[in-house]
């Protein structure tokens, strides 16, 4: 790939997840930065043993910026795209690699994976719709995505009159 990525991960209670989402993110992509954007208020996220520490960058913000702040924090940032996960959201590295491809081959769309699964409860099968906080298989895949630096900034300073290039969560 050319052009410049980097991977963003927002932790905010979760700091358990990310050692697993770093490592994911380093198979699929090995050359890309990785930052991981803590907006916990855990005192014990760097003490963590699970998380590659050679592998990731760490800022840490005064407070909680919601998922928002993916998008404040790539508008600042010298890359030319950006892999953005939230810290209950578990991806295999191909999904990730797949991901760099879709933004590299449409760079004017915003790409997104969420999980649903197909379900049993009460003897029927269903969809079950929110697929974070938990680590398992999905059926389909629909939360987690891929943009631009231009599409970060543009949403930044949109106005009423324009539409956000980034849909939020």
């Amino acid at each position: 790939m050319t052009n410049s990525f980097a991977v963003i991960i927002l932790n905010y209670k979760r700091a358990q997840n990310i050692g697993a989402i770093a490592t994911a993110a380093r198979e699929a992509l090995p050359d890309a930065p990785i930052f991981v954007y803590d907006q916990g208020e855990r005192d014990d996220f760097l003490r963590r043993d699970d998380v590659p520490w050679g592998e990731v960058w760490v800022l840490r913000a005064t407070a909680n910026g919601g998922s928002g702040a993916r998008l404040m924090l790539a508008s600042r940032l010298p890359f030319d795209f950006y892999i953005a996960i939230d810290d209950d959201t578990f991806l295999l590295p191909s999904q990730i690699r797949r991901l760099a491809e879709l933004v590299l081959g449409e760079p004017d769309r915003a790409h997104g994976i969420a999980g649903q699964r197909l379900e049993l409860h009460a003897g029927q099968i269903g969809w079950r719709h929110h697929m974070r906080r938990l680590n398992g298989a999905v059926s389909i895949l629909n939360q987690v995505y891929a943009f631009s630096r231009r599409q970060a900034v543009a949403a930044l300073v949109s106005t009423p009159e324009q539409k956000c290039i980034v849909a939020p969560e």
